[in-house]
C-alpha cells in the first residue's frame, strides 16, 4: 500500500472516530436535560448535567428574562433520604445555585422549582433530575482509550499482512488434513 493511501486510511479513521464520539455524546444517556418553557409569558431556559466530572459544585442555572421570577431546589444524595432545599439566587439574567459535590459515584436526585406570581411550576415537569458525581480525572488518563485504540490499530495493520498469512496457511492444511482423513476413510 503506498504511503498516500496509508494516510488516507488513517486520517479516514480519526475523522470517523471523532465523528462517532460526538454521535455518541449527543444521542447517549449522559446528555443533559435540556428546555426552554414559558413562565408569565417569557421564556426559560435551561440545561441540567447529568455527570459531573470533576471536584467542584454541580451548578444549576436558569436563563430568564423575568425579572419577578425566583425558585428553589429540593435535593438529596441517592443513598441518604435527608432533603436540603436550595434558594436560586438571581444573578443578571440567570437564577443559579450550587450543590456541594459528593464523595465520587455517588448521585445526586434533585428538583427544580420556580414561583411566579402565585403559581409554582417544575422544571422538567414532574421529573427528578439526577446527576452522578465522577471526581477528576486528569486528561492525561480519559484520552488514553483513544490512544490505544489507535495503537492497537497500528500494530494490527504492521502485522497484519505476515499474520493473515499464517493464519491462512495454517487453517488450509488443517483443512487439508481432515479432507484426506475423511477421505481415507471412505477407501
Amino acid at each position: 500500500m503506498e504511503k498516500k493511501q496509508k494516510l488516507i486510511l488513517w486520517l479516514s479513521a480519526i475523522l470517523l472516530a471523532v465523528l462517532l464520539s460526538y454521535f455518541k455524546s449527543v444521542t447517549s444517556a449522559d446528555y443533559p436535560v435540556t428546555g426552554t418553557i414559558a413562565v408569565s409569558g417569557e421564556k426559560v431556559t435551561c440545561a441540567f448535567n447529568k455527570i459531573s466530572h470533576g471536584n467542584e459544585d454541580l451548578k444549576i442555572s436558569l436563563r430568564t428574562d423575568v425579572n419577578s421570577l425566583n425558585g428553589f431546589v429540593v435535593w438529596h444524595k441517592s443513598n441518604a433520604f435527608k432533603y436540603d432545599t436550595l434558594q436560586l439566587k438571581k444573578e443578571k439574567r440567570f437564577l443559579s445555585c450550587s450543590i456541594p459535590p459528593p464523595n465520587p459515584g455517588t448521585e445526586i436526585l434533585y428538583q427544580v422549582f420556580l414561583r411566579s406570581n402565585n403559581s409554582i411550576t417544575q422544571i422538567p415537569m414532574g421529573q427528578t433530575l439526577q446527576t452522578k458525581f465522577w471526581g477528576f480525572v486528569p486528561v492525561s488518563i480519559s484520552s488514553t482509550l483513544t490512544l490505544i485504540f489507535f495503537s492497537g490499530c497500528y500494530s494490527v495493520s504492521v502485522l497484519d499482512y505476515p499474520i493473515s498469512k499464517l493464519i491462512q496457511r495454517q487453517i488450509h492444511s488443517q483443512y487439508l488434513r481432515s479432507s484426506r482423513l475423511v477421505c481415507m476413510d471412505y477407501f
